[in-house]
C-alpha cells in the first residue's frame, strides 16, 4: 500500500506540473483554464493510479519484464474495450462471443476516462464544445477507484502469500 501511495502522490505531482505548463502555454495563446481541463485531469488522474494499482498486481506475481507486458496489454485492450463488446456483436465472430463478453466484463473499461470524440449521455462529447455531465465524471470515477481497489486488496493477498527468501 506504501508503494502504492508514493506512485500516485508521484503522479500527483507530474500532473500538476503538466496542468501548469499547459495553462502557462494556454496564457500565452490568450486561452484559459475552463472546467473541461479540470475534467480531463481528474479522469486522467483516475486512469493513472488504476494502472498503478493493476502494474503492483501484476508484480506481486511475477518477474518486472512479465509484469510490464501483462500491464500493457492489459492497457491496450482496456483503452480499446469498446472494440472487444463490438466483435462480440458481429455475425462471423457468434461463435466467438462469450469470450469476448467476458473478457469484455473483466477488462478494466479504460476508454472511460477518455470520453472527448464519442457519444456520451446521447449526445457527442468534445473537450473544445460539449463537456460531459458530472454524473458520467463521477460514474467513471467509482468505476476507477473499485478496479483500483479490487488490483490492491488481489496484490496484498498474494504479497501476503509470497515467500521473500
Amino acid at each position: 500500500m506504501g508503494k502504492f501511495l508514493g506512485l500516485a502522490l508521484t503522479m500527483v505531482v507530474q500532473i500538476a506540473l503538466m496542468a501548469i505548463c499547459f495553462a502557462a502555454v494556454l496564457e500565452i495563446q490568450g486561452g484559459e483554464i475552463g472546467a473541461g481541463i479540470l475534467t480531463a485531469l481528474l479522469l486522467i488522474f483516475v486512469e493513472t493510479i488504476l494502472v498503478i494499482s493493476m502494474a503492483l498486481f501484476f508484480t506481486s506475481f511475477s518477474r518486472p519484464f512479465l509484469s510490464g507486458l501483462f500491464c500493457l496489454g492489459i492497457f491496450a485492450a482496456g483503452r480499446n474495450a469498446d472494440l472487444v463488446s463490438q466483435l462480440a456483436q458481429r455475425k462471423s465472430l457468434e461463435w466467438l462471443a462469450p469470450a469476448l463478453d467476458a473478457v469484455g466484463a473483466v477488462l478494466p473499461n479504460l476508454h472511460l476516462f477518455y470520453p472527448s470524440g464519442k457519444m456520451v449521455d446521447g449526445a457527442w462529447a468534445t473537450v473544445r464544445d460539449q463537456f460531459v455531465s458530472t454524473g458520467y465524471v463521477l460514474d467513471a470515477t467509482a468505476y476507477g477507484l473499485a478496479y483500483t481497489a479490487a488490483f490492491l486488496v488481489f496484490s496484498m493477498l498474494l504479497l501476503g502469500r509470497r515467500d521473500f527468501v
